[in-house]
């Protein structure tokens, strides 16, 4: 090997695939060295390959990434399509020096020859394909002709969640119309583009209805929809974000009209809830007598606590920060601690968390460790200390072990488990918040 030369040189040069080289050798995995001696499969051996693949795919072609500020290894996986893997295996120095700023790494890019065929195409003779597609061109000019830009100014404690909320789009879609949302935190002040439904197509979806069935339209009559006042007492393992579900409005409407609760919410305390008369639900009655309390727990519906898909976001948004570096006091990108990570990812979806890990500790329903579920507060108690002092949030249960992300000291943003001996012996409590 000649001095500087790299595994995608060489491979390049012998017109073979990097992957090949990896195969037949597996100490290069772990970088090469000047003047060592690797082993280079045949030309011959690469056309064989050749001529047996019938698809119009091409091999993963070698690009290369120069790392900027602020970008993790699983954003720039997300970016080209790939895994976080396939960069460890392409880049084998990044297990011992980690990603840099300034730094080029590699990226296997899977490039095609030819536009993607659908399973549509592949079914239905050739002639036909143009006439799908003008239909498919002529859906993407009417979507583009139904929306309009709309120009808002960011306000303090606004989120993206509900910002999306407000407007009725989602979250990916603002991210799409402003793409510096995707390596940047919301700041207040900015002016983001938000892309909305027009007036005018909306007015004339009103017309048509109105034509074509105005003595619908005339028998419709407007509900009033009046806002009354709801008694609550708060029952056991119920959570500020459960409550404020039912009812219909956010956390922090709940926490503005019982302040009481802004700290720690206690079982028994009776709240007083104002809200819109359509979103109070009967609440189901439970049969208390002798015949009742004999029936069997299945024959009750119970409605759960939270839902999945929500916190399969939660546990989304908390994992975009991996790789981020640990900072005392941190709650951006720049720089996270533990309880500034949790405050960070649930305030995303306007819950909000105390600032401190023995603060957040005192938060929700404390539950046994084989109860534990996605999207629960896990604490421990590290460094001897006799106080809670660091928080993770439950990613993921299964085969007796609990895996949590986490703002550590040593390794920034992670993803750990208490079958490690470190944490096996400090984890504390387990928290249900939602």
């Amino acid at each position: 090997m000649a001095k500087g030369e790299t595994v995608f040189k060489i491979a390049q040069q012998y017109h073979v695939d990097a992957a090949q080289i990896y195969a037949i050798n597996p100490n290069a995995k772990d970088g090469i060295k000047f003047e060592e001696i690797l082993l280079v499969p045949s030309v011959a051996d690469k056309n064989e390959n050749l001529a047996t693949n019938t698809s119009n795919i091409s091999e993963p072609a070698p690009k290369q990434h120069l790392v900027m500020a602020k970008e993790t290894l699983y954003g720039i996986a997300k970016q080209y399509g790939v895994k976080v893997a396939d960069l460890y295996n392409l880049n084998p120095l990044l297990k011992k020096k980690g990603l840099r700023v300034g730094s080029s790494i590699t990226v296997a890019v899977q490039e095609t020859n030819d536009k993607p065929v659908t399973s549509i195409q592949k079914e239905i003779p050739n002639k036909e394909i143009p006439n799908i597609q003008e239909k498919k061109d002529n859906d993407k000019r009417v979507d583009l002709h139904t929306t309009e830009n709309v120009l808002k100014e960011v306000l303090a404690k606004e989120t993206l969640y509900g910002i999306a909320k407000e407007y009725g789009v989602s979250v990916s879609d603002i991210q799409k119309a402003n793409p510096i949302l995707e390596i940047q935190a919301l700041r207040i002040g900015q002016k983001i583009v938000i892309p909305t439904l027009k007036k005018e197509v909306e007015k004339n979806v009103n017309e048509v209805k109105n034509e074509v069935s105005p003595i619908v339209e005339s028998e419709q009559k407007p509900s009033l929809d009046t806002e009354i006042e709801v008694n609550h007492e708060v029952l056991a393992k119920e959570t500020k974000y459960g409550i404020a579900k039912e009812y219909g409005i956010t956390v922090k409407e709940l926490e503005n009209q019982n302040p009481k609760i802004a700290n720690r919410l206690l079982i028994g305390e009776k709240l007083t809830i104002r809200t819109q008369k359509s979103n109070v639900k009967t609440p189901k009655k439970f049969d208390f007598t002798e015949e009742g309390v004999n029936k069997k727990e299945s024959e009750y519906v119970v409605k759960p606590l939270y839902n999945a898909d929500f916190v399969d976001q939660l546990v989304a948004t908390a994992s975009e920060n991996i790789g981020v570096r640990y900072r005392t006091g941190g709650t951006t990108k720049d720089g996270f601690d533990c309880s500034g990570l949790m405050c960070t990812t649930f305030g995303a979806f306007d819950i909000q968390l105390p600032r401190t890990s023995f603060e957040q500790s005192q938060y929700g329903v404390k539950v046994n460790n084989d109860e534990a579920q996605k999207g629960d507060l896990i604490f421990f108690k590290t460094n001897g200390r006799s106080q809670i002092n660091h928080v993770g949030m439950v990613v993921e249960v299964g085969d007796g072990d609990i895996k949590f992300i986490h703002a550590s000291v040593g390794g920034g943003v992670i993803i750990s488990s208490i079958k490690e001996k470190y944490y096996s012996k400090r984890v504390t409590q387990i928290n249900r918040v939602l």
